[in-house]
């Protein structure tokens, strides 16, 4: 074999042994490792066997490998005892070895000391020099196998005692590593620190221990790691009981040179610890309890001195917890003999921090105690203590009187247990008599104390009594002499006693009376009661009532008593009654008393002359008999509230007089204690004419003094529900007058409201009183006929209409020729709604218009299919909210006095995909008819909030978003819930939000809308009235409105510059909204001259289209950020003007040019026009002091146009112009105050400017 192969040889044993000493190390068992040796080897050497036997602590173990050679050598160790004592090559015996098998490697086996303990055979067959090397080996690691298994046996062992040892230890010990966590403990460390050992990584050995125990360790144990064993006590603590006192012994362990932890033995010596003190306690007892008996006898005598139960229980208190030393002391004493024991006077004595476990004590005991006559035991637990809490020490006791009644019990408390013993049941026994005697004698005391203060009250009463009573009292003896005279009489009369002591004391002041009342009672023998005059010290006259009895003594009158008042103050009151009497009789305004059924018992004279009526006859009547039949429901009804509630105040009714004249009487009444009613009442008849009138102003047309549109629905309205229940034909006309605007362009207004007045006039007396006529705008009107049968057809009625208006109609000495438009709906034929019926009726008169005006026509299939037209619009509505296809538009609210944009209205639009971008008044009113105007009128507040939310996220504020309410979506129950959750969901706040109301709309339920008002307000938005004017209005619901914002309608705005009417109507509601503390907005601005005239009317905001159309929400945003619109603009053309400013109106071109090169050289401001329009824009738009107006112009008069100047500019002074000698014209103009002064053309220029500078000093007077 070469050098190589040898090489490999031997890597292969090495690679083969290491393989198995592998497995030694990793602790595999030994059968294993002695396989794989026994492979090896018969790898090595073909044909060898392997067997041993071997004493393994004292237990005979046998092995062989695999074959029948191994088995043999197996037999042969069992058999021949020589092996055992024999080394090296062995022959062996001839038998059943088998072939080849004749000798064997014998290797002794030895244990770690060198002791054989057996021997391993090896055979091969044949001769082999590798034989006797491998048997080497093999027995080498064989012995390493049984040296290991000998070792782990040993140290398992060692380990097992170590563990008996530990565990059966008295002590807890514990195995600390060097980082301070425990690696083991015994039993008994496991019960003495509990759960704070099981840590999975191990507990901190320190952290077993309180702090300071904790500190002492971090001192010592370096020093125990670096090899210093140690001894400290120490406290452990356990949770809910009290802590371990421990001795700790701390031995270090060292791993060679190093310290590798410690040893810890942990004595419990708590009981050692509790002894020791219990020995100590008993000692300073013993010296307590001498203590105890001399303080005893010093709580006997300071409690003697005591006089009031409460103080003697807390001084016994006090005493008890300083002799006895218990935490708490609970005492109960009662204050006197008949208080129920236990009741009373419950005192508990505590430590200062004990004060608040004092609270807690159980009040069971307190029964038990009461039941004790003797001192006794018990244990007890804070009232709402858990049973894991330690039970504390209870001695008590009851308290019992001499005669053996109970008066109260004693407990002492210990908050640990076994702290009372027999020394302290005597001591509580002690105490408990001390206390009963000295309560019994602080009774006694009382009870003569009282007797003695009862005798004393007794003498004393009369005397207060008399000198505490407000009457004057006095006494005399049988000779007349004072024997008594109380405060009050002194001060009444001004005598002392002193002053009245000699002599009879009743001639010095009974006055002219010959003998004075006390005299008197004497000599009669009786009671006297009757009226007097004193006369005081100072010589007053005092008037009095008087009570004088006798004294009746040893039979006989042995003196008097008189009791008298002062009566003055009484005479005044009733002086002053009759004089309040006789105002009342002389007011104007009526005062009425009331009683229980009803019945006048009181009035005053103007009652009486305002019901015409005697004061006998209003005595016999009830209230009833005077209020007008009407008012009797609500009266009564008010008269119940008044005995509810105790007030009322402004409720309103009709009286009727004797002759049958109604008054309207406006009351406040209040409720008496005797439950009678004052009431005082104001006559406001003229005041409620006044509102009649204004309330008929508001809904009829002041022109014609028609209803309005609104009053004819309504009655279209009620005679459709009468038709449909009796029967019946109801025609609805619509007339328009044809070309009406060239009269009003031509003639001028004033002759276009003449006009009107008498096509009203002549409607109104053609139709008769079955129908009814309404002014629906400028020049069109609306007929309501009502039959009973199948009335006139539809044409023949329009027919005649259009006829009647064809007549020409006189003014003056001129005749004005007209025609109209008819248009005719009817029910049942056409439809069957007063909606459905105007606009048919509206429909046709627009066909008859097309048709070349003056015609009639009846509503039409082909109109049917344009109403169908707008009921298809209407189907398209429903799904615009669910298709995102309504937008806002926002029209900014101008303030009038700095024209800063204060918010904005949303207006709703649609953007049909059919019909494009539709204003509200297409579809709004489709809305309503199809009850969709809550859902829209929803999504309109809820988008405005979202709005207003973002525009403030943007950066902007002091704005508010107008938004307007449907009558519907007021109505509704849950509207405010509905204005809640929009401002909730956006969180808008609420004052940034307002909500605008048709008057229309609130007049309709009155009362009911008040209180939808309220509740809105007090959300917190802002409320506004719309289209104020245009309805029925009645200021008395006015200013029950919480209303913030009155809006003019526009109707009122369009005309204000050239119609007085309309202008006094606007400056009305912009007074009357100031006076009711109302902003007032103007609604329909579209002129510099409509917002000029209203700001000098003080009108607070403006709306309208002059300063900006509603806009898209980006240019809304871009509006109320920048603030201002127009502003400049505005100012210049609204500028305050000169002093002097002329106004030339001239439609002559030239004419003006004249005056202007004339009239410029004085310094004048000079505006020119050429129509009244145009001159009534700048009248409107800036001050103007005189106007020079001419006379003919093809619109109006001069004279006419300076008549209107003068109503609505009444401060101007006017002059006119004219060629022209239509003297009566001017005449009467300059009468009516129109003109001041007359111009001739040509005119003189110097004479001219006088007239001018003459009409500037006027301007500048008034």
């Amino acid at each position: 074999m070469g050098v190589s192969m040898r090489l490999q040889r031997a890597g292969q044993w090495l690679r083969r042994q290491s393989e198995i000493l592998h497995l030694l190390a990793i602790g595999a068992p030994r059968e294993r490792i002695l396989t794989e040796l026994d492979t090896w080897l018969q790898s090595e050497l073909a044909g060898a066997a392997l067997a041993l036997a071997v004493q393994v602590e004292d237990q005979p173990f046998h092995w062989h490998g695999d074959g029948g050679a191994a088995t043999l050598l197996d037999a042969a160790l069992r058999a021949d005892p020589e092996l055992s004592r024999a080394q090296g090559l062995y022959p062996l015996t001839p038998g059943p070895a088998g072939p080849g098998v004749t000798e064997c490697w014998v290797e002794p086996l030895h244990d770690v000391g060198g002791q054989r303990t057996g021997q391993l055979l090896f055979a091969a067959a044949g001769s082999d020099l590798a034989a006797q090397p491998l048997s080497r080996v093999g027995a080498t690691i064989a012995e390493l196998v049984f040296q290991r298994d000998v070792a782990v046996t040993r140290l398992d062992q060692g380990r097992e005692l170590y563990r008996s040892l530990l565990d059966n230890h008295p002590d807890a010990v514990l195995h600390v590593a060097a980082d301070g966590r425990v690696c083991s403990a015994n039993a008994t460390a496991q019960q003495l620190f509990g759960a704070e050992l099981d840590v999975p990584e191990g507990a901190v050995f320190a952290a077993l221990f309180d702090e300071l125990t904790r500190a002492a360790l971090a001192l010592r144990l370096p020093s125990v790691l670096r090899g210093h064993a140690q001894s400290m006590e120490a406290t452990a603590p356990r949770p809910g009981a009290r802590p371990h006192e421990l001795e700790l012994i701390l031995v270090p362990l060292r791993d060679r040179l190093r310290a590798s932890g410690l040893f810890v033995i942990a004595r419990d010596i708590t009981r050692l610890r509790a002894a020791e003190r219990a020995l100590r306690r008993t000692y300073e007892q013993s010296l307590l309890r001498r203590d105890q008996l001399l303080e005893l006898n010093a709580v006997a005598v300071d409690t003697a001195a005591i006089d009031s139960v409460q103080g003697l229980a807390l001084q016994l208190a006090r005493s008890m917890a300083h002799v006895a030393g218990p935490d708490f002391v609970r005492l109960s004493l009662p204050s006197t003999a008949d208080t129920i024991a236990g009741h009373d006077n419950l005192l508990v004595l505590a430590r200062p921090e004990l004060d608040e476990l004092a609270r807690r004590l159980p009040i069971a005991l307190r029964a038990r105690a009461l039941t004790q006559l003797e001192p006794q035991h018990g244990r007890w637990r804070p009232t709402d203590a858990t049973d894991d809490v330690a039970e504390g020490d209870w001695l008590g006791m009851s308290l019992r009187a001499d005669d053996g009644r109970l008066i109260g019990s004693l407990e002492w408390f210990a908050r640990e247990q076994g702290v009372f013993d027999d020394d302290d049941e005597v001591l509580q026994l002690q105490f408990a008599r001390l206390g009963v005697s000295n309560v019994q004698r602080v009774w006694l005391h009382r009870e003569l104390r009282e007797a003695e203060r009862g005798i004393a009250h007794q003498l004393a009463f009369v005397r207060t009594m008399a000198a505490s009573v407000g009457e004057g009292l006095y006494a005399i003896d049988r000779d007349g002499r004072l024997t008594f005279m109380n405060p009050a009489a002194s001060e009444i009369l001004g005598w002392r006693p002193e002053d009245l002591a000699s002599g009879p004391a009743e001639h010095r002041f009974a006055g002219e009376a010959a003998i004075g009342p006390a005299a008197r009672a004497m000599q009669q023998g009786s009671r006297i009661a009757a009226h007097a005059e004193f006369v005081a010290r100072d010589g007053r006259r005092v008037p009095v009532d008087f009570v004088a009895s006798p004294l009746q003594l040893d039979g006989g009158a042995g003196g008097a008593v008189v009791v008298f008042h002062d009566i003055s103050e009484r005479l005044l009151a009733e002086q002053a009654r009759e004089e309040r009497d006789r105002f009342f009789a002389l007011s104007l305004e009526l005062f009425v008393i009331v009683d229980v059924d009803g019945r006048l018992s009181q009035f005053n004279a103007a009652t009486t002359r305002l019901l015409k009526r005697s004061a006998e006859e209003l005595r016999r009547s009830s209230w009833r008999d005077h209020v007008h039949p009407d008012d009797l429901p609500t009266t009564a009804q008010v008269t119940e509230q008044i005995r509810a509630q105790g007030r009322i105040d402004a409720f309103v009714n009709r009286w009727v007089d004797a002759d049958g004249g109604e008054h309207w009487l406006e009351w406040t009444a209040s409720l008496t204690p005797d439950r009678r009613i004052f009431a005082v009442a104001r006559d406001v008849t003229e005041r409620r004419r006044y509102e009649i009138e204004l309330a008929h102003f508001a809904s009829h047309d002041p022109v014609t003094g028609l209803p309005r549109m609104e009053q004819a629905e309504a009655f279209l309205a009620s005679s459709l529900a009468a038709a449909a229940l009796r029967g019946g034909r109801v025609t609805v006309s619509y007339l328009d007058l044809d070309r009406f605007h060239l009269i009003n362009e031509v003639r001028g207004h004033a002759t276009g409201d003449q006009v009107l007045h008498a096509v009203a006039r002549r409607l109104v007396e053609a139709v008769g009183e079955r129908a009814q006529v309404a002014r629906v705008a400028s020049d069109e009107f609306l007929i309501v006929r009502v039959d009973d049968g199948d009335g006139p057809d539809q044409q023949e009625l329009g027919e005649s209409l259009r006829l009647l208006i064809e007549q020409p109609i006189a003014l003056g000495e001129q005749q004005v020729l007209l025609t109209c438009s008819v248009g005719v709906s009817c029910f049942p034929e056409n439809g069957a709604t007063a909606r459905e019926l105007m606009q048919q009726a509206e429909a046709a008169m627009t066909k008859a218009k097309d048709e070349g005006r003056n015609a009639v026509a009846s509503f039409s299939n082909e109109q049917s299919q344009a109403l169908k037209d707008r009921r298809e619009l209407g189907a398209g509505l429903r799904e615009a909210i669910a298709n995102d296809e309504l937008v806002l538009h926002f029209q900014p609210q101008i303030g009038a006095h700095d024209w800063q944009v204060r918010g904005v209205e949303a207006l709703v639009r649609w953007n049909s995909p059919q019909h494009g971008l539709l204003p509200p008044g297409r579809f709004i009113r489709v809305a309503e008819e199809l009850g969709m105007i809550v859902e829209l009128g929803q999504w309109v507040l809820e988008s405005a909030c979202r709005k207003a939310r973002e525009w403030l996220d943007s950066g902007l504020a002091d704005f508010t978003v107008a938004i307007n309410v449907s009558a519907l979506q007021l109505q509704r129950p849950d509207f405010l819930e509905r204005v809640q959750r929009a401002l909730d969901v956006s969180r808008l706040p609420p004052r940034y939000l307002e909500l605008e109301l048709t008057e229309s709309m609130v007049m309709a339920h009155v009362e009911r809308v008040i209180v939808a008002m309220r509740s809105l307000k007090a959300l917190g938005v802002s409320l506004s009235l719309d289209d104020f004017g245009s309805g029925y209005s009645s200021l008395n619901y006015l200013r029950r409105f919480p209303i913030d914002k009155l809006k003019i309608d526009q109707s009122f705005v369009r005309d204000i510059i050239t119609d007085p009417g309309s202008a006094g109507i606007c400056r009305a509601v912009i007074a009357l909204g100031h006076q009711l503390g109302m902003t007032v907005s103007a609604e329909g601005v579209e002129t510099i001259g409509q917002a000029a005239f209203l700001r000098r009317s003080e009108c607070d905001q403006f709306q309208g289209n002059y300063f900006c159309v509603p806009v898209p929400e980006a240019q809304a945003f871009e509006v109320l950020r920048r603030r201002y619109l127009r502003q400049e603009s505005d100012e210049a053309q609204a500028r305050t003007g000169s002093a002097e400013t002329l106004l030339l109106l001239d439609d002559e071109e030239n004419v003006l040019r004249a005056l202007v090169r004339l009239l410029r050289r004085d310094g004048y401001t000079i505006e020119t026009a050429t129509s009244a329009r145009q001159a009534f824009e700048i009248l409107a738009a800036q001050p103007v002091q005189v106007i020079i107006s001419d006379q003919r112009m093809p619109d109006i008069s001069g004279t006419e146009f300076l008549g209107r100047v003068k109503d609505l500019y009444p401060d101007t002074v006017r002059l006119i112009l004219s060629g022209y000698s239509d003297f009566a014209s001017l005449t009467e103009a300059i009468n009516r105050g129109a003109v001041y002064r007359y111009v001739a053309k040509p005119w003189d220029d110097e004479e001219l400017r006088r007239m001018v500078r003459e009409a500037f000093r006027i301007a500048a007077a008034r």
